[in-house]
């Protein structure tokens, strides 16, 4: 065989492999995203042969928390904050990738962490939209910190994830969430949460 025919049969297999490791790196990365963060709790199974679960389109504005500047959080003021949070993370993560509403309502280290996850949603053209049901269970504020106060709730998430607008899958879960929340310069926010078992 000669050298040139040789030379660009190598050149064509080396090109072919690394367009090949590219298609598949971005595959990982489109898969990754589309997982996302989520709480943890039994997954629905949900079959091709049915239609995707029908949720109406997210509310975009976020209602404003009533929290008191001062004083002790109240429960209508802690339902109204999961409540934000719960309207920021369906704008964020929707359609139109809403992500300035995430800081009205999170602090460090959530903050971060849920703005990386829409940017990364929104590079991959994926996103999700959610039916959110919310019951306060209790609150307990830190008998050292007045500023620091844990919310129990019951919080029933419906999301349905789409890539580039075709739904690839769908979710329905019921979990028990404890919310850690913080006032920073009289505004009450959620630095993070747990799902409880």
């Amino acid at each position: 065989m000669p050298r040139n025919r040789l030379a660009v049969f190598l050149v064509a297999g080396v090109l072919s492999l690394l367009f090949l490791w590219l298609i598949l790196s971005l595959l990982a990365s489109a898969i990754q995203a589309l997982s996302g963060p989520s709480l943890q709790g039994e997954q629905a199974l949900v079959g091709l042969e049915a239609p995707p679960v029908e949720i109406p389109p997210a509310v975009s504005a976020t209602p404003e928390p009533s929290a008191p500047a001062s004083g002790a959080m109240t429960e209508e003021a802690a339902r109204d904050l999961v409540q934000s949070w719960l309207s920021a993370k369906a704008a964020a993560l929707g359609p139109n990738h809403t992500v300035e509403e995430l800081k009205q309502v999170l602090t460090e280290p959530a903050l971060s962490r849920w703005q990386l996850m829409a940017e990364a949603q929104q590079r991959n053209n994926a996103h999700q939209r959610y039916v959110h049901k919310l019951q306060v269970n209790g609150i307990t504020t830190n008998p050292t910190n007045p500023d620091r106060v844990q919310v129990e709730a019951q919080v029933a998430e419906k999301a349905e994830v789409f890539d580039r607008d075709q739904p690839v899958s769908s979710r329905n879960e019921n979990l028990r969430v404890r919310y850690d929340l913080i006032r920073q310069e009289g505004e009450w926010r959620i630095m993070d949460w747990q799902v409880i078992k």
